[in-house]
């Protein structure tokens, strides 16, 4: 069925988006592209967590981190190519990692901003919400790095998982403000612990290992971080808009230089093999630490937040 999608009408849609694409479309499609990696959703996250609602905060960083090993572990069972790959016709703006279907970008924004939404039960927030998971979509086949079916696919994986993750949230939420710190403190280490020994027996490439590592890294570095924060600082946002605003700024600053700019300095390190791993989770579970207790420290010492 996809052989035929992607040498047919799939390829076609794709072909007819590449003829008709202009510039400006290119860089909104690079844009569109960044917004949906690790800078584009600290972004997001750090707003909510620092300056609006902490709860919905981490609740959507998991959000993050559900459906992205859902979409690995789909994309890698597929095995479905790119559109680029099956044809010489398409010529990306750029390329992307890993398969095709789904599209993780299209998943990530319909759960994302699908949660956002439905938290706010706004209808302004539902038209951007759905506003930029339909450009997410598009802009991914006018890029010419996937096709209709991987977008389609997307779309379906984001509102199942959104519809069994909001309501799960909500229990584990409870769940977990019943256990004491160190109980906390454990379940922050072994589920992920547990994630990475399953990840490491996979026959996956590097690329992929790397891929679930980063998210692994994340729960970790969020969930021992959610304990400590809930255990020893309980912050509140400041109620002045100004502070909240340089506070926010600072934060991402900070998370983005210890995801981002630790990045070449740990390839100097090691760039393959178990060190290298070892590496990736310590630089994602320490960006993930910093940004829920230590930029939290922060903003109180600098008056910035309300302990």
């Amino acid at each position: 069925m996809f052989e035929a999608l992607e040498t047919g009408v799939g390829l076609d849609i794709v072909l007819w988006f590449q003829e008709h694409r202009t510039a400006w479309m290119e860089v909104m499609v690079q844009i569109l592209d960044q917004l949906g990696y690790d800078l584009g959703y600290v972004a997001l996250f750090g707003l909510i967590f620092w300056a609006i609602n902490k709860r919905h905060g981490i609740r959507l960083v998991f959000a993050l981190i559900i459906i992205g090993i859902v979409s690995f572990a789909l994309k890698d069972i597929m095995m479905r190519p790119r559109p680029y790959a099956v044809s010489d016709l398409v010529m990306p703006v750029f390329e992307a990692d890993g398969y095709g279907i789904p599209s993780g970008h299209t998943s990530l924004a319909v759960m994302i901003w699908g949660y956002i939404a439905v938290c706010l039960r706004k209808g302004w927030v539902w038209v951007v919400a759905i506003s930029y998971m339909l450009l997410q979509g598009f802009g991914r086949m006018i890029a010419g790095v996937h096709f209709p079916q991987d977008i389609v696919a997307g779309f379906v994986l984001g509102i199942i998982t959104l519809a069994i993750y909001y309501p799960s949230a909500t229990h584990w939420g409870q769940f977990w403000n019943k256990q004491s710190f160190t109980v906390q403190m454990a379940i922050a280490l072994i589920i992920p612990l547990i994630m990475i020994i399953i990840t490491l027996f996979l026959p996956l490439p590097p690329v992929q290992i790397e891929a679930y590592l980063s998210l692994v890294g994340l729960v970790m570095g969020v969930g021992l971080g959610a304990a400590v924060e809930a255990e020893f600082i309980n912050f509140e946002a400041h109620p002045q808009i100004a502070k909240r605003a340089i506070h926010f700024v600072i934060g991402i600053i900070i998370v983005a230089g210890i995801i981002l700019g630790l990045s070449p300095l740990f390839d100097l390190i090691a760039e393959t093999g178990i060190l290298a791993y070892i590496l990736r989770l310590i630089r994602y579970g320490l960006g993930g630490f910093t940004a829920i207790v230590f930029v939290p420290l922060l903003g109180i010492k600098l008056n910035l937040m309300l302990a």
